[in-house]
């Protein structure tokens, strides 16, 4: 084969194998404490029906285990590419919360956009973090296990 023609079909093939979608500040979709309780219901899938809702927390394992939110899954950003498609496998229709420490911690906002990036849709970013979680009274557990 020519290898011009072979060049010329790799550069015009790139764009069809780009696996990412880029991400800002204005994909993410930000919510308070009081409104989590909401998202199963306000997020709804085929047929109507409520969606399942993941908690993740991309902070060191050490934080995590200090506090979380109860149910949430600790997920270490350094972690995400590798984690995040095994444990939540298919879960692209699911409801997926997550959050820092506050709202001053750019961990919560940047494993927001690493999962849609990963192609996950239902996204939302709790807003103050679990500074913000817990300052609304929600409840929050210590240890490894998601409570």
């Amino acid at each position: 084969m020519n290898p011009r023609l072979l060049a010329a079909c790799f550069i015009l093939s790139l764009p069809l194998v780009a696996c990412e979608r880029s991400t800002s500040d204005k994909d993410l979709t930000l919510v308070r404490a009081d409104e989590v309780l909401a998202l199963g219901s306000r997020d709804k899938g085929l047929l109507g029906k409520s969606k399942r809702v993941v908690i993740i927390d991309p902070r060191p394992t050490a934080l995590y285990e200090a506090g979380h939110i109860k149910g949430a899954r600790s997920m270490p950003m350094p972690t995400m590419n590798d984690v995040a498609v095994p444990e939540l496998g298919d879960f692209k229709s699911v409801a997926i919360l997550v959050y820092g420490t506050n709202a001053n911690d750019v961990l919560g906002p940047a494993a927001s956009k690493r999962l849609i990036e990963l192609g996950y849709d239902s996204v939302y970013t709790l807003r103050g973090g679990l500074e913000g979680w817990t300052k609304a009274s929600m409840p929050v557990v210590t240890g490894k296990d998601p409570g």
